[in-house]
């Protein structure tokens, strides 16, 4: 076993799981949020292909530039997700992706689908429903928009995983950062043209935050899945849960109901059921 790259995916992990903190103490909008996200990462990435003569257009980047366009979506869903609910529920209802990758892999990849797995996502979707349970059902309720928010990721990440799957082997790692995140420039820039509110402060520590989870997790998480399999890097990544949940708890004071704590581990286990070799998603394609 390569420690140095299962190091590598658990420090990614780890470090994925402070996302919820970042959201909570930044207070900014969840539009202003993305474009730090997205805007960082593009910014870095297009100057190392500049300097490396990797051209920003060539041929056949249309499945990627509707990744791009998914991923602006599950940017904001994710961010929204954190500002309205709890860590613990965003980051359960956000790891139910691979359920909806499964899915989609059987409908657009022709993925078979077998007795077990269909068990599987319904054991996958009843442990939703139960997190879903303890929340308040108000449409008004923050708790509930952030879970429809983090639905909403989940779903939009599993069609970018589908496409980023398809088309890897086409592009450089550092290439795959910047088309996942272009797009989300001109989308998110005049929400942060036209907010007020932000301090210098808050620019630099979104900032910080945009090379930490665009470059430096994403660069952690493809060292560790060049060296291992796709099947225990996914395993792995799944510390950012206990990492999330941990800090809402500590940090936050977040309390762990019986409905996230039962719902929850029905979702994990089925997702970690899921995934059996040869049938792995691009797991590391992540991310917060």
């Amino acid at each position: 076993m390569n420690q140095h790259a299962t190091a590598a995916v658990l420090t990614a992990a780890t470090l994925a799981g402070t996302s919820g903190l970042f959201v909570k103490y930044l207070a900014l909008p969840a539009p202003v949020l993305a474009f730090f996200r997205v805007g960082i990462p593009t910014l870095i990435a297009g100057a190392l292909m500049l300097l490396q003569g990797m051209p920003l257009l060539r041929p056949g980047l249309r499945p990627m530039l509707v990744a791009s366009l998914l991923n602006a979506g599950r940017m904001f869903c994710f961010f929204a997700a954190f500002r309205l609910t709890t860590v613990g529920n965003a980051i359960i209802v956000l790891y139910t992706w691979p359920v909806f990758a499964t899915l989609f892999g059987t409908i657009w990849l022709k993925e078979p689908i077998s007795r077990r797995q269909m068990v599987l996502l319904a054991l996958a979707f009843a442990g939703l429903v139960t997190v879903a349970s303890g929340q308040e059902l108000s449409f008004a309720a923050d708790d509930l928009q952030g879970m429809v928010a983090a639905v909403g990721h989940a779903l939009l990440f599993s069609l970018t995983v589908v496409i980023f799957k398809r088309e890897s082997q086409r592009f450089r790692p550092i290439e795959t950062i910047f088309y996942q995140n272009v797009l989300g420039v001109p989308i998110f820039l005049p929400f942060l043209l036209t907010y007020e509110g932000l301090s210098p402060w808050q620019a630099g520590v979104a900032s910080g935050y945009g090379v930490m989870i665009g470059l430096g997790i994403f660069g952690l998480f493809f060292y560790g899945l060049q060296r291992l399999p796709a099947g225990r890097v996914s395993f792995l990544s799944y510390i950012e849960i206990i990492s999330a949940t941990t800090l809402g708890v500590l940090v936050l004071g977040e309390s762990l109901s019986w409905h996230l704590l039962v719902g929850g581990s029905m979702i994990i286990a089925a997702t970690l059921l899921l995934q059996r070799p040869g049938q792995q998603q691009v797991r590391a394609t992540r991310g917060a």
